[in-house]
């Protein structure tokens, strides 16, 4: 007969949550792949841990990425995780947007970058639908980082959300399922 494999690591994977897991579900980590309880903010502990600034740099050296997972760990607790899924899609483009540029912390964010990411969705052909939505989502997160002062008083003011008609705030166009 084959010797039976060890059921400890499945159990370890599928086995029940830590209390100190925030939102804790069993999925893949965003960094290291593996299958494990991660936060809502999609990464385990192990990567959580690894990620968290060591240099003394404080809220305002947050690169954008680190204030976006700051934001829907946040968010996760006042919100559905359809929702921090919506947050997580409309500031994602925002953050490999920010790498493009290097733009490496959130206290280098400005009027301008916000005026120039607007630009930059327009020119990649969203719908105003859209870039409105991303725009508001940005605008939330801004504010956020005023509250823990990872930048400037007034930033989230800098931003501009599009108003839309009632036509643009709508699409007739047929999804394909």
């Amino acid at each position: 007969s084959r010797p039976q494999a060890p059921t400890t690591a499945i159990s370890m994977v599928v086995g029940p949550m830590r209390d100190d897991t925030p939102g804790g579900r069993i999925l893949p980590c965003h960094n290291c792949g593996l299958i494990r309880p991660v936060g809502t903010a999609g990464y385990c502990r192990r990567c959580t841990n690894k990620r968290v600034r060591t240099d003394g740099g404080g809220p305002r050296a947050l690169s954008p990425q680190d204030a976006r997972d700051r934001f829907l760990e946040k968010r996760s607790m006042e919100n559905s995780e359809k929702t921090i899924r919506s947050y997580r899609a409309r500031l994602t483009e925002w953050v490999r947007w920010c790498e493009d540029r290097q733009i490496e912390r959130v206290s280098d964010l400005s009027g301008w970058s916000f005026d120039e990411y607007s630009r930059y969705l327009r020119a990649e052909g969203m719908a105003a639908a859209t870039v409105k939505g991303k725009m508001t989502a940005l605008s939330q997160l801004v504010q956020y980082l005023e509250s823990i002062e990872a930048v400037e008083q007034g930033l989230a003011e800098k931003i501009h959300v599009p108003t839309l008609s009632r036509d643009q705030e709508t699409s007739d166009m047929m999804l394909d399922t």
